[in-house]
């Protein structure tokens, strides 16, 4: 197609009210070109708006496009390294876990006051290692262990299904579970999910004093490492 008849079919298509990329693209010529061949023309009001329209449309469709690879992106790095994770932890051995639940231990473990072998946490990732590593190092049986839950009065109603949820996360029964307590104090966190918190565990070791002295003698002696 001839120069001239290119400008006559773009100025042709502005006067349809096509934008200048759209008319760039279709005749394989600049924006720039584009905008210069069809200046004189001038638009309605409703060809404005109804570019505006478009326009936006296509930011918008642009934008959930970037944010739909952006999240492939973010999800293929996540089980890159789930992977990895999971090939650490396979060389992971007895040792590996002792000293881990030491150092658990040594954060939020029970060590003063009375000789009680207890641990308090509200992440279920750090109740759940504690109960393996008192399993696993010191052959801990289940029924040995008793658990209290303290949640804020806010969640009465759910009780019985928190209460359930540690008990199936940790796969032991109900019935040791002591009475729970219920916090009267205003909640100090804004949780974005009032369904998703659920509260704080207590475990303590039935009999448990002496393992606690070997515990907390293993982690001042690697103090002095």
């Amino acid at each position: 197609m001839a120069k001239p008849e290119i400008k006559k079919r773009a100025i042709s298509l502005r006067r349809q009210g096509k934008s200048l990329g759209y008319i760039a693209r279709v005749l394989n010529i600049s924006k720039g070109t584009a905008s210069y061949w069809c200046s004189d023309v001038n638009l309605s009001s409703e060809q404005k708006r109804a570019l505006q329209e478009v326009q936006h449309e296509a930011r918008s469709v642009a934008l959930r496009n970037y944010f739909k690879k952006l999240a492939r992106i973010r999800k293929d790095k996540h089980l890159i390294h789930e992977k990895e994770a999971q090939d650490d932890v396979r060389r992971f051995s007895q040792r590996d876990l002792l000293f881990v639940g030491l150092g658990l231990y040594w954060g939020e473990g029970y060590k003063k006051g009375n000789e009680e072998l207890g641990f308090t946490n509200s992440d279920p990732v750090a109740i759940l290692l504690y109960v393996k590593w008192l399993q696993k190092c010191y052959t801990v049986k289940t029924e040995d262990l008793i658990l209290r839950l303290s949640i804020n009065s806010l969640h009465t109603d759910r009780l019985p299904s928190v209460l359930r949820y540690w008990s199936l996360l940790l796969n032991i029964p109900l019935t040791q579970f002591t009475k729970s307590s219920l916090i009267n104090v205003p909640a100090r966190k804004k949780f974005l999910n009032h369904d998703e918190y659920y509260g704080t565990l207590r475990i303590k070791v039935r009999k448990g004093a002496g393992l606690r002295q070997r515990i907390l003698a293993s982690i001042k002696l690697l103090s002095t490492l």
